[in-house]
């Protein structure tokens, strides 16, 4: 019987089957994946070991020359004369005889998979190829470990050597200057950027800062300086510029920072910036981290500040802060690596990450957001100054911005940063200095260009967020930063605090260099504890679909296994 068949017949037994079929499967999902694990072998370390002794080992057998992919290098191409290729052919024979598997391809798809039976036809393959990539894989400890390389053959020309793909350096070099630099050699391998004796101009070498603000909701000083701001505190959370959603701390800023180290090593400097004390996991010494308090980059009668919109306005008076910098909210992670062309080009000009549509527009109005009345107070600005409309908003993403930029707009439009840098709380008349003023300014100034980005937001409106948070730790999708953002009553929701802990400690469980690591770790445990300091109920229909509400534990594995439970 067809389900639709089924459907029709008898709703009632169609309905429970299909919710039976979904427990049956989760059931063995768990009892699958969920199996204590074998010793884990570290695939990406190995195969990137195993990757340079290959690179090592062919250098010793065949005279090669290194050729980059870009301007950045990470990627590289192995040059190889087309006189060399027996001797290649040579070496390739060796490693399949030696338990070593090799797979090969080359243009319009051709394929050769070298086993000992078929080496013979090896040499042949190569012969029609210009350029071809190469798999190697070999057992480790039980564990299949794979690595890639890719290879171009170098053609002689009489009077020079040419190269099948362009390089950024030199596709094509004469053969005096080959034989004088003796660029093809045995053993250590020469690398084409060796022709030229400074960067290219394409070579991104700014020097980049990060600049974050954090707030502690549960350092007694700042809820002391809190209260006698609010008064009312129960009355506070019902204004969305003054609720605890804008000042909760799940230790995000650990986690966020430890996206940097994995994924931005490149980094200069990196200050924080707040009017709370320093969480005691943070190495204050460590010559990288630059504690700044509010005191040292505002005006003391502004002072004490709770508005996002105002220490944001101040942030190009942070000192021996660098000309380039990225602005992150501690909700701000990097899923990826990075590089500095990702948020600037090489002669400086910086990009600006704004939506795709436009939204802000009309007047501002009382019972509209923050952050969309900044936004329509900065088109104003910039319709009175250039006669142009910006309308769209910058996405939930690290901004990239230039400080002295940031100083000229504070000239430009004085009046509009007094009255925001006085203000206690974001109000109605500010303006979002770095979301959305920079950005469109800098554009038309000529010192930033739009541009796009691959960028994850997690909100816990959304009703799939739980899917999308999978999808990040299995590593399914992969962008470029992830926003676990916060808003609309999520300070007392249980079933976001406890996903949204298990998913960043999933996502970036290991020690960066930036902590004092202590003999005692978070306890698992400690995960599920509700936020102390803030209480309340909060019951609704779950994002996975329960109608209970219970809170729910979502627990992540380790990102190899990507597999994960509901209870």
């Amino acid at each position: 019987m067809s389900k639709l068949t089924k459907l029709v017949k008898n709703p009632r037994k169609f309905l429970v089957d299909s919710k039976l079929r979904r427990v049956v499967r989760l059931a063995a999902e768990t009892l699958r994946f969920e199996r204590p694990p074998a010793v884990q072998l570290d695939r990406e370390t190995t195969g990137a070991t195993w990757r340079a002794e290959l690179v090592d080992a062919i250098a010793a057998a065949v005279p090669v020359l290194l050729v980059p992919e870009k301007e950045s290098g990470t990627s590289v191409r192995i040059g190889v004369r087309r006189m060399d290729q027996q001797r290649l052919t040579s070496l390739f024979t060796t490693l399949a005889k030696a338990d070593c598997r090799l797979s090969l391809r080359g243009g319009r798809n051709a394929r050769f998979a070298a086993h000992p039976r078929r080496l013979f036809a090896l040499d042949s393959f190569l012969t029609k190829q210009k350029s071809f990539s190469v798999q190697f894989q070999k057992t480790v400890d039980g564990h299949a470990v794979k690595t890639q390389l890719s290879f171009e053959f170098w053609e002689d020309n009489d009077l020079h050597w040419s190269a099948p793909r362009r390089n950024p350096v030199a596709r094509r070099i004469s053969a005096h200057t080959v034989e004088a630099e003796q660029l093809f050699r045995v053993g250590r391998p020469r690398d084409v950027r060796e022709l030229t004796s400074f960067p290219l101009p394409t070579v991104n070498s700014l020097e980049i800062d990060v600049v974050y603000t954090w707030v502690n909701h549960q350092d007694p000083t700042w809820r002391k300086l809190y209260a006698g701001a609010v008064g009312d505190e129960a009355l506070a959370q019902q204004d969305d510029a003054t609720s605890f959603d804008r000042f909760l701390s799940r230790d995000e800023l650990r986690y966020s920072l430890r996206s940097i180290a994995q994924h931005a090593p490149w980094v200069r400097r990196i200050h924080i910036v707040s009017n709370c004390a320093p969480p005691g996991w943070l190495d204050l010494s460590h010559p990288r981290i630059r504690w700044v308090d509010h005191s040292q980059i505002f005006p003391a009668e502004c002072l004490p500040t709770f508005s996002s919109h105002a220490i944001e306005a101040r942030l190009q008076h942070v000192p021996d802060l660098a000309e380039h910098f990225l602005y992150f909210n501690d909700d701000f992670l990097l899923a990826r690596n990075t590089s500095p062309s990702d948020f600037f080009f090489p002669n400086g000009v910086s990009k600006s990450f704004t939506e795709e549509y436009g939204v802000v527009n009309g007047p501002s109005h009382a019972d509209d957001p923050d952050y969309m009345n900044a936004a329509r107070n900065g088109q104003r600005l910039i319709e009175q100054t250039f006669g142009r409309t910006p309308t769209a908003l910058h996405k939930h993403t690290p901004y990239a911005l230039r400080r002295s930029v940031l100083l000229e707009m504070e000239q430009t439009f004085a009046e509009a940063y007094q009255r925001t840098i006085h203000g206690k709380f974001r109000s109605m008349t500010d303006i979002s200095t770095v979301s959305f003023l920079y950005h469109h300014f800098a554009y038309l100034t000529g010192r930033s260009l739009y541009a796009a980005r691959d960028a994850v937001l997690l909100k816990p409106t959304q009703a799939k967020y739980i899917d999308k948070m999978l999808q990040l730790v299995d590593g399914s999708r992969a962008p470029l930063s992830i926003c676990v953002n916060d808003g609309q009553g999520s300070a007392l929701d249980p079933n976001w605090d406890r996903h949204t802990r298990s998913f960043l400690e999933a996502l970036f469980g290991a020690h960066a260099e930036f902590e004092i690591v202590t003999d005692v770790a978070a306890a698992p445990a400690d995960l599920d504890e509700p936020s102390s300091g803030l209480t309340g109920v909060h019951e609704n229909v779950s994002p996975s679909g329960s109608e209970s509400g219970a809170p729910q534990t979502l627990q992540f594995t380790a990102p190899d296994d990507a597999r994960w439970r509901i209870s």
